[in-house]
């Protein structure tokens, strides 16, 4: 196989066609440039987009790969690698959260004594009996996170203060005909079985199928905009977790491969990790292990079988020293956080104090 690779390697510098990367024999994760180069010169060549690899880097749309061969005119047979646990966004990442969290309402503190309550409680979500977290869902073979952590956002705040019974609210509403829908905009979101994932390719959305008449019920009712915790804090945006509901986050998809057989991602397998944010995830909540240490509890949209068996992953909390001596999160996830959108006053997602220092 090592032959093989080698000889497509010399084959491509040949041919500038298919000069920008280089094929490797293990699981890893590639960019958007080196998709874009297999899928325009390949997939749509007739090859299928169920194969791509790449020379792998910090930036860009990856996925997670298994390798294969596949036999390929003027070339012969070359290691290929399909797609595997969906695609997770870089280049874009931290711009996509800054829009999300762009004209929300303001984050107000809470106090050094809620936050010490919600530190030494913890809090688990997904736990929760009005289904505040809902069923875990598959992206699929698309960069969709961003989308799927905003609208699994938005389900649990439905939960919380609509007065209705949890739904599955439709993340294909959002891609198609926009995410201020999330927000109370335009009317209110729709259920996902009556808008339907269907995974459809960023270049190739259908048009919007927005039906008003089946906007679920009170979804629009009192939502007054949305707030964020994002940028105050790990401490500030617990307290928040802890007295709101879950929100989206972004982490490093990478670290995920570094959890052990309890589905936890220990500050010493992180330890130099890379933490460029390439994925968004659902913060569902928080504790402290007594013997892994403080953590976040997050939602992947990977499907059932992702970290835990269940979809769900512990990281990690706080910052921890690398070989180098230099704190950082691990995976970063604890830095930048998305929106909920807000029910009735924002004062009620806050608890009124004095104390802003926090």
């Amino acid at each position: 196989m090592m032959k093989l690779v080698a000889s497509f390697v010399a084959a491509a510098a040949a041919e500038k066609t298919y000069n920008c990367y280089k094929y490797r024999i293990k699981n890893d994760y590639c960019d958007q440039r080196d998709y874009d180069c297999v899928y325009f010169k390949y997939a749509t060549k007739g090859f299928g987009t169920g194969f791509a690899s790449g020379e792998c880097a910090p930036r860009g749309y990856s996925v997670k790969l298994h390798t294969k061969t596949k036999s390929v005119p003027k070339l012969g047979v070359v290691l290929f690698t399909s797609y595997y646990e969906g695609f997770t966004a870089a280049v874009n990442m931290t711009h996509e959260f800054e829009m999300e969290i762009k004209d929300t309402l303001p984050f107000q503190n809470f106090s050094a004594s809620y936050v010490k309550m919600a530190l030494d409680e913890g809090v688990d979500w997904s736990l929760d009996k009005r289904g505040v977290v809902t069923s875990n869902k598959n992206q699929k073979n698309r960069a969709y996170c961003g989308t799927f952590s905003k609208v699994a956002a938005a389900e649990g705040q439905y939960a919380l203060h609509s007065g209705q019974p949890a739904r599955n609210l439709s993340v294909e509403q959002a891609l198609e005909c926009g995410n201020g829908f999330i927000y109370g905009e335009g009317g209110g979101m729709m259920a996902w079985e009556d808008y339907p994932y269907t995974h459809p390719a960023k270049d190739k959305k259908p048009a919007c199928k927005y039906d008003e008449s089946k906007v679920v019920k009170n979804y629009a009712k009192g939502v007054t905009g949305k707030t964020s915790p994002s940028k105050q804090g790990e401490d500030q945006v617990a307290a928040f977790i802890h007295h709101n509901g879950p929100v989206g986050c972004a982490v490093r998809a990478s670290v995920f491969k570094l959890k052990d057989a309890d589905g936890f991602v220990t500050a010493e397998a992180c330890k130099d990790a890379k933490r460029t944010i390439n994925h968004s995830v659902l913060c569902v909540g928080f504790g402290v292990d007594p013997v892994k240490g403080p953590y976040w509890k997050i939602k992947n949209s990977w499907g059932k079988k992702f970290g835990d068996g269940h979809g769900f992953l512990k990281i990690a909390r706080g910052k921890y020293p690398d070989s180098s001596g230099e704190l950082h999160r691990c995976g970063n996830l604890g830095g930048t956080f998305g929106a909920v959108p807000v029910y009735g006053p924002v004062a009620g997602y806050y608890e009124a104090s004095e104390d802003i220092n926090v």
